[in-house]
């Protein structure tokens, strides 16, 4: 049972602390020495001023009639000097400050308690002993030598004051003193044995501390090298996946090829033929080949683009054929959904510096999205000029009449394998790989891609990209 009692005083120990600690100033509860002689001085300075308060009844006892006043003011001004202490600690985040106060403030009082008791023979003076033991265990060594210095001058100067016969006054009087010198002498020990003891407390509470942190710093330290191996298996599986990806994606896209060319030629053979139902069979079988190919090249470039194996080809390109070539190949789609495609743009926009094959790859994407999402509606396509960030850019403004996407789904458009809902994966079919493609390549060529939709109204893309690399138009 006995280490059931040890634990249970430790506890109690250091409820005690914590409540202390709270009368210490936060900058100083980080370190652990700066709060084990915090904790000490604010316990000093507590104790000390009920100590003053215990020996003002006593003395009340004894003191002369015409002297209580004194002896009531002089322990209340002592409580409120002790408290000071405190004050400063708070005041200056300064553990030597407040502690040469309280040291200090001892000091005095009992140099004014030795004048009034009769010097050296009086019953006060072996409570000197108590500022050096404070100063050492509160503030440090130095600290300790300077007062414990100051203590034997002033015991010197009093005892030479006694040599010559120097007259002090005596506040008590000489028969009261045998039992003063008793309390007095008990109190001195109680009050050095509560010095020990908060030290020692507060040194197991620093000890635990440091054992706490360091064990704080192990578990960091072990869930550092997890959080680290868990990052290195993933990039390995984030490259195993594109490595595999990568491959499998080529070696199917070979055979499609190959069904895709016998489709065209089978559709061919049986269409001189006349046999019209067969035709249907193989335009179906050369449809859905091309459905695949393009959904299989989908997630070759994500991979790629995740193992950063894209390289950006930056060359010189006009805006007005690129934009109108695009626009001329998807009329015919365009005209089969009902939709009518118009095209805006600035006539005055020179040449950009761009990666020509990336910059139409996000465009085609965009401007088929809008086709199939929209239809009897209008698409229009706006190329324009802009500014961002102090750098000249050019707008790809692609806006649609279609179904819209409602606001909570515009943050998840751009994810991987999402679309808006399962409905629109059976209507429109599609992997939901196209905008996080384009999200992307439009990041790796310096631009931006935004979206603003409403559902039932239709939805703008804007694809802004800047007129040059950032680093031609720094060296420029």
């Amino acid at each position: 049972m006995a280490p059931v009692e040890v634990q249970g005083q430790s506890q109690s120990g250091s409820r005690g602390l914590a409540r202390l600690e709270r009368l210490v100033p936060p900058t100083l509860r980080k370190d652990v020495d700066a709060l084990r002689r915090s904790l000490l001085l604010v316990g000093l300075a507590g104790s000390g001023g009920a100590l003053g308060l215990v020996l003002m009844l006593v003395t009340l006892q004894v003191v002369e009639p015409d002297l209580v006043i004194a002896a009531i003011a002089q322990p209340l001004l002592s409580a409120f000097l002790y408290a000071m202490s405190i004050v400063l600690l708070w005041r200056t985040s300064s553990i030597a400050v407040a502690g040469n106060w309280l040291a200090g403030w001892i000091f005095v009082q009992l140099g004014g308690s030795l004048v009034t008791l009769g010097g050296l023979g009086g019953p006060i003076w072996s409570a000197f002993a108590v500022v050096p033991v404070l100063a050492a265990v509160m503030i440090g060594r130095r600290a300790a030598i300077v007062w414990g210095a100051l203590t034997c001058a002033m015991i010197l100067a009093f005892y030479a004051a006694e040599v010559a016969h120097v007259e002090l006054p005596v506040m008590i009087a000489r028969e009261s003193w045998p039992p003063m010198i008793v309390m007095i002498s008990i109190l001195v020990v109680v009050f050095l044995l509560l010095i020990v003891l908060m030290s020692e407390a507060t040194k197991d509470e620093a000890i635990l501390r440091v054992r706490e942190l360091a064990q704080q710093a192990r578990e960091a330290a072990i869930e550092e090298e997890r959080a680290e191996l868990r990052a290195r298996q993933a990039i390995a599986a984030n490259e195993a996946k594109s490595t595999f990806l990568a491959t499998m994606s080529h070696e199917l896209r070979t055979p499609l090829n190959i069904v895709i060319g016998y489709g065209e030629l089978l559709g061919d053979e049986v269409a001189e033929r006349g046999e019209d139902e067969l035709s249907i069979y193989a335009e179906r079988i050369t449809g859905a080949a091309q459905h695949l190919l393009g959904l299989i090249s989908d997630i070759l470039d994500l991979s790629r683009i995740e193992a950063s194996k894209i390289e950006v080809v930056v060359e010189s390109i006009p805006l007005r054929p690129l934009v109108l070539e695009l626009v001329e190949s998807f009329e015919p789609l365009a005209h089969e959904r009902g939709d009518a495609l118009d095209l805006v743009i600035d006539e005055a926009l020179p040449p950009i510096r761009s990666d020509r094959l990336r910059l139409r790859q996000i465009l085609v994407n965009l401007l088929s999205n809008a086709i199939k999402f929209t239809a009897d509606g209008t698409i229009r396509v706006e190329v324009r000029g802009c500014a961002r960030d102090g750098r000249s850019c050019v707008e790809f403004v692609i806006s649609d009449s279609g179904v819209g996407i409602p606001p909570e789904k515009l943050a998840e458009i751009f994810e991987p394998f999402t679309q808006v809902d399962s409905s629109t994966t059976r209507e429109y079919g599609g992997t939901g790989l196209g905008l996080t493609i384009c999200r992307r390549l439009t990041a790796l060529l310096g631009g931006e891609l935004d979206v603003v939709s409403e559902p039932g109204v239709g939805s703008t893309f804007t694809l802004r990209v800047p007129v040059a690399p950032v680093e031609e138009a720094h060296a420029a």
